[in-house]
């Protein structure tokens, strides 16, 4: 067992020093013990994503008290067993008094494997956020010591995906550089790379590779906590072409509104009232058939390519997110999530 994959849990124990020590863990993972080595919980990267985006530093909200766990003397081949039902990488096992004594670390190969390809837009030059972006394409700004693209990845690891199509262009090889053929994190990426500038879809036309089955896309600047997995039961269940994620906002105006007729006759007056939006989360899963309706190496952005879907009778729905979602897209929004 490493030292560097547990952390002791004390009253003094800070958000900063989970970061610190998830960082420092060659797992993203951490068994959190008391001072007489006693399992109390853990701390993976999905907590720590979840607690940037729910923007709370509370430790307690952070552990997971209740995690999974058995006692060493189980067989190897159960305890194998036992983390392949449950979708579990890291397991830590103890003896009698919950003592923690090891960590069991499971092959990704041998967890369930999800084939629908993950696309995503990491082009963009984030002109809003100045000098942020001089040396670095947005998708690589770090957040807790990740860049973005990073927790886009692991989320859809974390659920067994690994097929990866990245679309760049503004300093792609920082990109490159970075995640490589993704092998150090037993996935495969391809990168695309955009030549001129294509929108928020059409680099997708430059996949030359069939893609048989629905695929994912999704904006490299969006964190969030949707479940994947639902979203394309949804997507099959529904026999859609094309799904689009959206999340429910409310605005609040800061006026009275004054509804009147046509006459101009006063009808009433709503004080400050509060009006119900749904928007574009920049999460999609589509079909190669609206694969096809891009033009190959022609600017498309993604409501056009919706609108075209429509417009030749694909069968289009919209998935509603309801848990955290965070666009990083000017320095105001990234200082919160840095902070």
């Amino acid at each position: 067992m490493s030292g560097n994959n547990t952390i002791t849990y004390t009253k003094s124990l800070t958000f900063e020093d989970l970061v610190e020590s998830l960082k420092i863990s060659d797992a993203g993972f951490l068994a959190v013990i008391d001072k007489e080595k006693k399992l109390v919980g853990i701390v993976t990267d999905s907590d720590l994503r979840r607690a940037i985006l729910n923007q709370t530093k509370s430790v307690d909200s952070i552990i997971n008290f209740n995690p999974y766990f058995l006692n060493k003397n189980v067989p190897e081949d159960q305890i194998s067993e036992f983390a392949i039902k449950n979708r579990i990488k890291h397991l830590p096992l103890v003896n009698d008094n919950h003592h923690l004594l090891e960590i069991y670390e499971q092959d990704n190969r041998k967890l369930e494997r999800k084939d629908n390809p993950i696309v995503i837009m990491a082009g963009g030059l984030g002109k809003r956020l100045g000098e942020l972006t001089k040396n670095v394409p947005k998708p690589m700004l770090r957040i807790k010591g990740k860049p973005i693209l990073e927790y886009i990845i692991q989320s859809f690891i974390e659920e067994g995906y690994y097929r990866f199509f990245i679309c760049v262009n503004y300093k792609y090889e920082v990109i490159q550089d970075y995640f490589g053929d993704g092998s150090s994190l037993d996935i495969d990426i391809n990168y695309i790379k955009e030549y001129k500038k294509l929108g928020t879809a059409g680099a997708i036309s430059l996949i030359d590779l069939d893609i048989n089955k629905p695929f994912f896309v999704v904006n490299g600047d969006v964190l969030s906590l949707v479940n994947y997995s639902k979203m394309l039961e949804f997507f099959i269940s529904s026999k859609a072409d094309a799904l689009m994620c959206i999340k429910e906002e409310n605005y609040s105006n800061p006026y009275a509104v004054v509804n009147f007729d046509n006459k101009n006759n006063l009808l009433s007056i709503e004080e400050k009232p509060t009006t119900t939006f749904h928007f574009n989360s920049g999460i999609y899963i589509l079909n190669d058939d609206v694969k096809k309706l891009l033009i190959k190496n022609e600017y498309f952005d993604m409501p056009d390519l919706f609108d075209k879907a429509l417009f030749n009778k694909k069968r289009v729905k919209v998935f509603k997110l309801s848990d955290s979602w965070y666009d990083v897209g000017t320095q105001d929004e990234y200082q919160k999530l840095i902070d």
